[in-house]
């Protein structure tokens, strides 16, 4: 196993049992107690989990995409979905990193002639094992994903049919909230820049305000939720339109 392998699966592991011991992990990784020591140091390192008590917990204040990925997989793959059914063929799209958009990609298998743009290199490299001719933009490396100044930069010569993306928090108001300044930025440029925007967002998103505002933008053109918005949210945007699917 190589080391990313084994960072990966520690990473699995906790968002399974939220603590591990080294013991656990020298049993279930087959690794002497100093490689999985020197695995640990890197995690925190990297600001994914801490170590405590002999073992390792996991920093719920920074989760990795490889833990958020594994949480509501059921829900997310549902959206994405009915998401691909807005996906012609011969478009060009965007999809933007997340824990929610990953699932797109077994949905596009059936299109043809499409032309996908990315920040996430982990899809990205799934998209090209399908065929799917797929970009990335440039950018600062961060968790698997490329954001920064030279990302935004990149999408600001582009247009496209189709852009997904998903968010940290809709607030009771319809505020569109994510994280950090850099990914809203990139956001804002690339719902610009297409003819279609769609916001994946699930049940657990809504109600909730993250640190950057990307605002209310009136080129949205769907929103689709595992559960239904309350209509003071709805009322705020104009020409949207909303989809709820049944679960």
């Amino acid at each position: 196993m190589l080391k990313d392998e084994r960072l990966d699966k520690i990473m699995e592991l906790l968002s399974l049992h939220k603590y591990l011991s080294v013991d656990f992990l020298v049993n279930h990784l087959h690794y002497s107690p100093a490689t999985v020591r020197r695995d640990i140091t890197q995690l925190e390192k990297m600001g994914y989990a801490k170590k405590s008590y002999g073992g390792i917990c996991l920093n719920e204040h920074t989760k990795p995409i490889i833990i958020r990925e594994h949480e509501l997989t059921a829900e997310k793959a549902i959206l994405c979905q009915h998401a691909a059914k807005l996906v012609e063929d011969h478009d060009t799209i965007f999809i933007a990193g997340s824990s929610t958009t990953t699932h797109l990609a077994k949905y596009l298998a059936d299109k043809k002639d499409i032309t996908v743009v990315t920040i996430d290199l982990r899809l990205a490299m799934s998209l090209e094992k399908m065929g799917i001719k797929t970009y990335c933009t440039g950018g600062l490396l961060c968790d698997g994903m490329l954001t920064g100044c030279l990302a935004t930069a990149t999408l600001k010569q582009l247009s496209c049919d189709v852009c997904f993306f998903s968010v940290s928090g809709i607030s009771d108001d319809g505020e569109l909230t994510v994280m950090t300044e850099d990914f809203g930025t990139l956001l804002q440029e690339v719902i610009r820049r297409s003819k279609k925007s769609v916001c994946l967002c699930v049940d657990s998103k809504i109600g909730k305000r993250a640190f950057f505002s990307i605002g209310k933008p009136d080129v949205i053109t769907h929103i689709i939720s595992n559960t239904p918005f309350r209509s003071e949210i709805v009322s705020q945007y104009i020409g949207t339109e909303f989809i709820v699917i049944d679960m």
